[in-house]
């Protein structure tokens, strides 16, 4: 009953777009958390954790492919009514954008020979994702750095040794690590803990549509109560989020 209630206002909400689907952002090219499968439908963590929520809520719901570094801006104007796209929620992204309640923690993970470096000046270029929070640690400190736009270009950098290390999401970095040919490579991993790299990973959410804001928070208690979110998680990742 309360989400029928919940329901009900939202649509008041969304006044004359009330019959048009929602609109949601997601990454193209993010495996294993959104990316186009071997069938050409869209797909991962983030694109089902995305429809489970849109059918608990009852609404129809339209995907939106974004570069990550874009997400924020188009959540921000309202372009999209909420993006689902591994965000860590930082002060500078929640005076922009709502945000839900976490969706799971996240860590960074470091692919390289060498330790990572508290201190040290890393002498050749690190691999990053442009618009993440890696990318903006390492500009904070001045690293040479080789931004790219997709985290499928993140395994041939590292490979074909353009780069000396990479610096990712725990998401990301766990599947890289996952590819039969990362043991190939040389390289080990080391998850890193730092207060600038890792925290709560949420979902964004137009700051117009605070009702909606609610209303997936309900939806998301609601997948975790009932397994839903749990299998999503086993299907797409090999560890339990949390």
């Amino acid at each position: 009953m309360r989400l029928f209630f919940a329901f009900c206002l939202l649509l008041a909400a969304l006044g004359a777009r009330a019959a048009e689907p929602l609109r949601v952002a997601v990454v193209g090219n993010a495996i294993p958390m959104s990316y186009v499968g071997d069938n050409g439908q869209l797909t991962g963590f983030n694109v089902e954790l995305a429809r489970a929520l849109c059918e608990t809520l009852e609404v129809r719901c339209e995907f939106k492919l974004h570069q990550l570094n874009e997400v924020v801006e188009v959540v921000a104007k309202g372009q999209v009514d909420f993006a689902v796209v591994s965000l860590l929620v930082t002060p500078e992204r929640r005076s922009k954008v709502l945000f839900t309640k976490p969706v799971y923690r996240s860590l960074s993970v470091w692919l390289s020979r060498q330790p990572f470096p508290a201190a040290a000046l890393p002498t050749r270029p690190v691999a990053v994702v442009q618009g993440s929070v890696q990318q903006a640690y390492g500009l904070a400190r001045q690293w040479p750095m080789e931004v790219l736009n997709t985290h499928t270009e993140l395994f041939d950098a590292l490979t074909s040794g353009q780069v000396q290390a990479a610096l990712l999401p725990m998401t990301t970095g766990m599947n890289v690590i996952r590819d039969g040919r990362f043991g190939s490579t040389g390289l080990a991993y080391q998850l890193i803990g730092e207060p600038a790299l890792s925290g709560e990973v949420a979902i964004s959410v137009s700051p117009k549509l605070p009702r909606l804001l609610e209303q997936l928070n309900q939806g998301l208690d609601k997948l975790k109560r009932n397994g839903r979110f749990d299998r999503i998680n086993t299907e797409f990742l090999p560890f339990r989020l949390q």
